[in-house]
């Protein structure tokens, strides 16, 4: 996220004029949540009309950076043209809170950047500023995400992850998704591979897997401990898709109760098979086949 308190070697444009004698930047940030999307409305306003300018020739841009650090999720939103700009951003994408910050990031070199506003320590100095280098920046803002039932229509949006000091994987079942902790060197792990999808199939496919199993075997002993999870949108959703895969047969939904291993597998469409193939095809790229022997060894 930008920073608005650092050394920067040139005037940096905030909401109070720090660097300046009065010019400043400022933003609202709106969150408007539906069914499908949440949707965060950024208004900013600038009063520095040599910055407006370099906007204005792409020189600039106002860049607002978005981050949601346990869905691991982190992207970066680049505007031109208005003071306005609207984010869409996938339900299943985000989890629990959503973290957005805005600032000025040049797109090229500017060598000599000179402002008739600044303070009287900068007057008369030309700036030199280098691309992707921060000129302006808005302290961010956290928005909380409630979470509603509707919102988990996959099974593999149902898991949230979560760092441990314990050298094991354990869950909790409290709260509207499956909070599913993990020793802090997976959780690392798991965040610097989270582009690769083979890699991370294979990640999910030894964590989240034996979890939803276990639960499953709870849903069907009602093991609870004395919790009622009925309300979770875990549970809901973990319900509604066994009813839809029994087609109405109470029969059906009993088997899939009693196999909780092989449902966990049709819930998560076939995981342990496909993390399996992902692992025999990154080995292969990695000029690494596996050798083949014959039935003596």
């Amino acid at each position: 996220m930008f920073k608005n308190k650092g050394n920067y070697p040139y005037p940096l444009i905030q909401e109070k004029p720090v660097d300046y004698k009065s010019s400043t930047i400022t933003a609202k940030y709106y969150y408007k949540p539906t069914k499908e999307e949440h949707i965060i409305v950024v208004k900013c306003t600038l009063n520095n009309q040599e910055i407006a300018n370099l906007i204005s020739e792409k020189k600039v841009c106002y860049a607002v950076q978005i981050e949601s650090p346990k869905a691991f999720y982190r992207k970066m939103f680049e505007f031109y043209e208005f003071n306005e700009f609207e984010i869409h951003l996938k339900v299943d994408e985000v989890i629990d809170s959503i973290e957005f910050g805005i600032g000025l990031l040049a797109k090229e070199n500017i060598p000599n950047f000179s402002c008739d506003d600044f303070l009287d320590d900068y007057k008369g100095t030309e700036i030199s500023i280098e691309k992707n280098e921060i000129i302006g920046v808005v302290p961010s803002k956290i928005q909380r995400i409630a979470l509603k039932d509707e919102l988990l229509k996959s099974v593999s949006n149902i898991f949230q992850i979560a760092e441990t000091t314990e050298k094991m994987v354990n869950y909790s079942l409290k709260s509207g998704r499956i909070l599913v902790n993990v020793p802090k060197e997976i959780c690392t792990f798991y965040k610097k591979c989270e582009k690769d999808e083979k890699i991370t199939e294979v990640i999910n496919s030894l964590v989240f897997l034996p979890v939803l199993t276990s639960v499953l075997g709870i849903m069907k002993n009602n093991d609870y401990n004395n919790e009622d999870y009925s309300s979770c949108a875990w549970y809901k959703t973990l319900e509604n898709h066994i009813k839809k895969m029994s087609c109405g047969s109470v029969e059906k939904e009993k088997e899939l109760y009693e196999n909780s291993l092989g449902t966990a597998q049709l819930l998560m469409k076939g995981i342990l098979f496909n993390s399996v193939k992902s692992l025999e095809n990154k080995l292969l790229e990695l000029n690494n086949p596996l050798v083949d022997y014959d039935e003596e060894g």
